[in-house]
């Protein structure tokens, strides 16, 4: 097994050779990954490798010094440099000292890399045998100390007034997790892990000696050192949510389910946000209030939207679990969809044209109360906007018939004009009158006869003429049901 040690200050770039490695299915471990030739220095003080792989330009020292300095503590070193076009200056130094390979990025794929560095290293063996460096290697700090104590962080990332938490479809959680992990190995604070391809999580270690508030911000430290790396390489705002410390890692299964669970502050929060598991009393349901106006009136409009932000806002404030708020959502949204069949014979789905964004689904995979709020709000509009439209269409009918009802007018002619089917016409005007065709017109010429009726000079004939019945005595008989008068009676006391 070929043991490398990378040394390159960017970190995506340093991420990603580690990985092109490790990845490639050759006998090689990347034993470190530093950002800087002090901290490779520091590793060789107790550890050995195999191969250097070094930038030359590094905060601080140089690539060139540092090799310049293990070839005198670390004999057998197999150096490579990598190298940019404006460096090449560098390359009469490099070669000076010794370094096996230089090598100019851009012009180096995956593949020929691992090809050198397996050249080298046969090269190294056939000229000196197979001796191998005895000191071990490895990190400094890979077991735990007995007494050391540890909190779990769970980490959600998400995009900025994105909806949804951050998927494999979005960023690659490989380097993301290496990110982290780099920022921990600074002060070999911890470990990171991938569950699930898509779920972040972190071990923090802290000496036994730490108290609270020391802890407190060495975790804050890695918190605000994640949260702009997150924010440099992926645009992703950090979610982190911190569990109480514990002593024994055998409660880490337990710890990582408890914490994961209580994870609410990418749900509350636009920006990046740390919080804390804290003991607190079992946190009460909360609802979303109904408004107990006429439904799609302006008046339930404006309540409902009202009564939906403070719900949110107290659900906020009360750390209520997201899956809580969302299954509160759900049942208003049935309730919703019961009274629009009750008052108007409405389907939801089909006046929101999509039957998936009203379903239990749907609603779940929100990640954001923001985008949680926006959806209701969507919701509620769209329905102000439907009963609207319909609500036109139907004074435009109604205004059709109040301009025609003095004529023959019949159920066909009408509902061909608002192209409309004769079946569906009935359905939907009954919908919003509550009468039928034939029961809503007689109702309109009984009222306008009325009205006529009070004229001496027009005989019985004439009115019911003038009011679209032709037939005399269907009109007397049917001013007789309507009114409980006969036109006699009516015509002798209108009042």
């Amino acid at each position: 097994m070929v043991r490398v040690v990378i040394v390159e200050d960017e970190m995506l770039v340093r991420l990603g050779v580690k990985m092109s490695l490790e990845d490639s299915g050759a006998q090689i471990k990347v034993e470190a990954a530093c950002a800087s030739a002090e901290d490779a220095l520091e590793y060789f003080e107790e550890n050995l490798a195999d191969v250097l792989l070094t930038d030359i330009r590094l905060p601080g020292m140089d690539g060139l010094e540092l090799i310049e300095r293990l070839k005198k503590t670390v004999p057998g070193l197999i150096t490579v440099v990598l190298s940019c076009y404006e460096e090449f200056s560098y390359a009469r130094k490099a070669m000076e000292l010794g370094v096996d390979k230089y090598v100019l990025k851009h012009e180096l794929s995956e593949d020929e890399l691992v090809a050198i560095i397996e050249k080298l290293y046969e090269e190294k063996h056939i000229r000196g045998g197979n001796e191998k460096n005895e000191r071990p290697s490895g990190r400094r700090v890979s077991e735990a100390a007995a007494g050391q104590k540890y909190r779990i962080a769970y980490i959600v990332l998400r995009k900025k007034e994105e909806s949804h938490n951050l998927c494999t479809d979005d960023i690659d959680f490989e380097i993301a997790v290496e990110v982290l992990q780099e920022i921990l190995n600074i002060r070999h604070n911890g470990e990171c892990f991938l569950r699930h391809s898509q779920e972040i999580f972190c071990i923090i270690r802290f000496d036994k000696d730490k108290r609270e508030e020391e802890m407190r911000q060495q975790t804050l430290d890695f918190y605000e050192n994640a949260r702009k790396s997150m924010k440099k390489y992926f645009n992703a705002n950090l979610y982190m949510n911190v569990s109480k410390v514990f002593k024994e890692l055998e409660r880490s299964r337990e710890v990582f389910e408890k914490v994961k669970k209580d994870e609410s502050g990418s749900f509350y929060n636009e920006s990046s946000c740390l919080s804390y598991i804290e003991d607190g009393a079992e946190k009460k349901p909360i609802r979303l209030g109904r408004s107990e106006k006429q439904i799609l009136s302006d008046e339930w409009y404006e309540e409902t939207a009202r009564n939906t932000e403070n719900f949110l806002w107290e659900a906020r404030r009360e750390s209520v679990p997201p899956e809580d708020v969302k299954n509160e959502v759900v049942k208003f949204i049935y309730d919703l969809s019961g009274l629009l069949k009750k008052y108007y014979a409405a389907d939801l789905e089909e006046w929101m044209g999509d039957g998936e964004r009203t379903s239990y689904t749907y609603i779940s995979r929100f990640d954001s109360c923001h985008s949680l709020l926006s959806y209701i709000k969507e919701i509620l509009q769209a329905l102000m906007d439907t009963r609207q439209k319909e609500v036109s269409e139907y004074n435009k009918i109604a205004r059709y018939i109040d301009e025609n009802y003095m004529r023959e007018l019949s159920l066909k002619e009408v509902s061909e004009h608002f192209h409309m089917s004769a079946p569906y016409f009935c359905q939907y005007f009954k919908k919003y009158t509550g009468s039928t065709f034939v029961q809503y017109l007689n109702q309109v010429r009984i009222e306008k006869a009325s009205q006529l009726l009070g004229n001496p000079e027009l005989t019985t004939d004439e009115v019911a003429g003038l009011v679209g019945i032709f037939n005399t005595n269907y009109f007397l008989r049917l001013f007789k049901k309507m009114t409980g008068r006969t036109v006699g009676e009516y015509r002798s006391d209108p009042s």
